[in-house]
């Protein structure tokens, strides 16, 4: 759900609306890809990535704290899944027909940029209906009304995403070794485009020139199963990665022409960004190195999918995870967000990790790290951990700090409670630490920037929000209801805020510290908005049912107002 950007806590993430400030008549045109596999023995090869590479007069990690605090200077999406399901055959013990049995699963409601369609999976009914086998097709309904279309070729599909202006939708499907190029004006099949190596995430360039597809994790649990400082590029057993896929690739295609082709990098995947700077891509990783000084380095590669070649890499002492690129400043700011809380493979809770997690080596670093885009070279490094929210004009970042980090390695006493908020002011490097509690929240930006806004489900302070007034650097906790903030989007002004549960829709006015309620006749735990903000779509996690609401106002309760059951009956054939 493209309307919103989130940030989600340090563990244990909820399901969320991607993208808030911190997402048919089928004629089948095969074989336009051709997969060349270019890999680091190709111009611009990675190198030798051995801790010999770091020359001497290297920035070291923390070389900034808050003792010259004032002298410092200096989400990407990842597709969204249109839905899957575990199917088991039952028979009816009266007549003996044999049904196929759908225990369904939704973690967004997807729509295209532009508002004007819907995308979902939906299960094949049968197996009296014409299909051979139990599986789901995609659906597209159009907005704000007519009739739903359904596309029975288009089966299973694992990702979705779109083009800057909503036109065409691109999805992942058979293994992660196709991508369909749908034509959403007209509802048909454009090209599809093949791969020899399989891959679970699919990107496009904020340009729209290019997808890129990885096998990078899609949700928290997948990243905490990705042990980042493993060597090999073999997914383990338990990866949600499709068989023969590998961590240490990415794919393109050029949509121009329809050539694919897939690029082979040294160590794990982190994280694929874009630089607004150049237009290439931004390639991270982190290396697990054998000095208990400098147990991890991040490389970050500028890859040029025009000349299909890296033309600079950076390295520099941090476990980096995540980029986050300020188009404002020309800055990329990378941080840890998983790696440096596993151990031994495992994921550790932050709060309890201890001095010897790695083998005797010096405790996690958790540095943002700032590089300038434009200069191509490391400027230095914050403290604090991601993920990273940073405002839309690109002023301000917001990650979160442990008391015992900040006093031991940036010699910073004055943290209270085991968490806090670090605010970054982006142009003056400078930065200043709230205290929050025990818990690791999630947070968010205002669109306005004049808010961070956090929730935890920890029981301490379980469905309660909180508001951080950026000018005043103060904290408040909302009046109101305890809410499951599972997911949540903005109203495209930037006014108030909305998210569901159960029977409720919430929403807060951006700048007030009331949480006000309003009833709905439907059970709902996902939650969407029109980029025109004529209304609100709500549904289930178990069926492709959704709801229309107009936006609240004063009201206390709501009548739906239109209904989209998506769900396939037996009289569609095949």
């Amino acid at each position: 759900m493209n309307n919103t950007s989130w940030i989600p806590r340090g563990l244990a993430r909820t399901s969320v609306v991607a993208g808030l400030a911190v997402v048919l008549s089928l004629a089948l045109f095969v074989g336009l890809g051709c997969d060349t596999g270019l890999g680091s023995s190709g111009s611009g090869a990675w190198g030798d990535d051995g801790e010999s590479d770091f020359e001497a007069g290297d920035p070291t990690p923390h070389d900034r704290g808050a003792a010259d605090n004032d002298k410092t200077s200096g989400w990407q999406e990842r597709g969204q899944d249109p839905g899957n399901a575990v199917v088991t055959r039952e028979k009816d013990p009266e007549t003996g027909e044999t049904t196929w049995e759908y225990v369904l699963k939704y973690t967004d409601i997807i729509l295209a940029p532009d508002g004007a369609n819907l995308l979902v999976n939906v299960p094949k009914p049968g197996p009296d209906a014409g299909f051979e086998k139990a599986g789901m097709v995609l659906a597209a309904q159009p907005l704000p009304a007519g009739e739903p279309k359904y596309f029975p070729q288009l089966q299973d599909l694992v990702r979705i995403n779109f083009s800057p202006d909503g036109k065409r939708a691109y999805l992942l499907g058979e293994g992660g070794r196709r991508v369909f190029e749908l034509d959403l004006d007209q509802y048909t099949l454009a090209r599809d485009l093949y791969f020899q190596k399989p891959f679970s995430v699919l990107d496009v360039s904020p340009d729209g020139k290019y997808l890129v597809l990885s096998n990078l994790p899609k949700t928290d649990s997948e990243k905490y199963g990705f042990d980042p400082y493993a060597d090999s590029c073999t997914p383990d057993a338990d990866m949600a990665v499709p068989a023969g896929g590998s961590l240490c690739q990415f794919g393109l295609v050029d949509l121009a022409n329809g050539t694919s082709w897939t690029v082979e990098v040294p160590h794990r995947l982190r994280d694929i960004d874009t630089d607004p700077v150049s237009g290439e891509l931004l390639i991270a990783y982190s290396k697990k190195l054998n000095d208990p000084a400098v147990p991890v380095n991040s490389f970050l590669a500028f890859y040029s999918p025009v000349t299909k070649s890296f033309t600079a890499k950076l390295q520099f002492q941090n476990c980096a995870d995540e980029v986050v690129v300020n188009e404002s400043t020309k800055q990329a700011l990378q941080s840890p967000t998983v790696c440096a809380f596993v151990q031994d493979g495992q994921a550790v809770s932050p709060l309890n990790l201890q001095d010897n997690a790695w083998g005797g080596q010096s405790p996690p670093h958790d540095p943002i790290s700032v590089i300038d885009l434009e200069a191509r070279k490391f400027v230095e490094n914050l403290p604090g951990f991601g993920p990273v929210a940073v405002t839309q004009d690109g002023t301000l970042a917001a990650g979160f700090t442990l008391k015992d980090i900040m006093k031991q390695q940036w010699g910073y006493a004055d943290q209270v409670n085991p968490v806090g908020i670090i605010l970054v002011d982006l142009p003056e490097g400078t930065w200043d630490v709230i205290e929050y509690g025990s818990a690791i929240p999630a947070y968010t930006f205002s669109p306005d920037g004049k808010a961070l806004y956090l929730y935890s489900d920890n029981p301490e302070s379980a469905g309660e929000l909180a508001r951080i007034d950026v000018a005043t650097r103060e904290l408040y906790w909302l009046d109101g209801p305890s809410i499951d903030l599972d997911a949540f989007v903005w109203s495209p002004d930037g006014d108030e805020l909305f998210t569901v549960s159960d029977l409720a829709l919430y929403h807060v006015s951006n700048g007030s510290d009331e949480i006000l309620e309003v009833e709905i006749p439907v059970e709902a735990s996902l939650i969407n908005i029109r980029p025109q903000g004529d209304f609100i779509l709500v549904g289930p996690e178990s069926s492709p049912s959704f709801f229309s609401f107009k936006v609240p106002g004063s009201e206390t309760s709501l009548d739906v107002d239109t209904k989209f059951d998506l769900a396939l009956t037996s009289s569609l054939a095949k």
